[in-house]
């Protein structure tokens, strides 16, 4: 799913920085930044999130490698 969202997010930047609106891409309006950088925190979270959940899921069947 982490996987996923990171497309995503990608496929947003791109789109973000191609996308022009009053003649200036709309990556360069500051709520659709802060739009952007919430959504790859929690992309980034996400991520961190489902390989912590795999260690400790690892470690429970006592396979570390």
């Amino acid at each position: 799913m982490s996987g996923a969202a990171s497309k995503v997010m990608d496929m947003t930047l791109d789109y973000i920085k191609d996308r022009k609106q009053f003649d200036r891409p709309i990556g360069s309006f500051q709520a659709v930044q802060h739009h952007a950088a919430d959504m790859a925190i929690l992309t980034k979270v996400s991520t961190q999130f489902a390989v912590k959940q795999l260690g400790n899921f690892l470690k429970l069947k006592g396979n570390t490698n």
